[in-house]
């Protein structure tokens, strides 16, 4: 959205703070890779040095709508 010419997102627009929430999972790094995985995915864990995460994205997009 944008509103007098500054772009907002739906979820911010009114909100005079921006609180940030802990996961309730634990995080660990995994493999050679190191890479972060959740407690959630445990298989995923074992084999994370066999798959591709691609870290480089960017949008100059605000929301969710262009990924549909």
């Amino acid at each position: 959205s944008v509103r007098q010419g500054q772009r907002l997102t739906g979820m911010t627009a009114r909100q005079k703070n921006f609180p940030i929430v802990q996961s309730p999972w634990k995080f660990q790094q995994h493999g050679e890779s190191g890479t972060w995985v959740s407690e959630l995915l445990p298989h995923l864990a074992k084999v994370v040095d066999e798959i591709c995460v691609i870290k480089s994205m960017h949008t100059e997009a605000i929301n969710h709508d262009p990924a549909i």
